[in-house]
């Protein structure tokens, strides 16, 4: 009998590409627009059970990560599909934590499921 154990990471890390960085508030612009769009489809009280974090990447001037909990990934991948994102300018690629296996003899395997929104 194989021992399985299921590690769950708790983040959710989604890339953001923000073609236009001459605007020097354009991350507080994509900020807003997520805001604007929770609050729109789901009202108040889901957007003050939101929290996400920009950072942003080293030597790159145009990707950002938006960090967030893993529990709300149903809801952004709702949220940021095209017919939800026309009035808003930007696009963003939503990538799901792996989930990994551990067996007995070390072996791990990934499943990583990727997600592409664009408007």
């Amino acid at each position: 009998m194989t021992k399985e154990y299921v590690v769950k990471a708790n983040d959710v890390y989604i890339l953001i590409k923000i073609c236009n960085l001459l605007d020097i508030n354009a991350v507080s612009h994509v900020k807003t627009a997520i805001k604007s769009i929770i609050l729109d489809l789901f009202g108040i009280s889901m957007l003050l059970m939101v929290s996400f974090k920009i950072i942003k990447l080293v030597d790159d001037n145009i990707f950002f990560i938006l960090k967030t909990d893993i529990r709300f990934l149903n809801l952004f991948l709702y949220v940021m599909q095209p017919d939800h994102t026309t009035k808003y300018e930007f696009s963003l690629e939503v990538i799901k934590t792996p989930l990994s296996v551990k067996k007995k003899t070390n072996k791990k395997s990934y499943k990583v499921d990727k997600y592409i929104f664009k408007k």
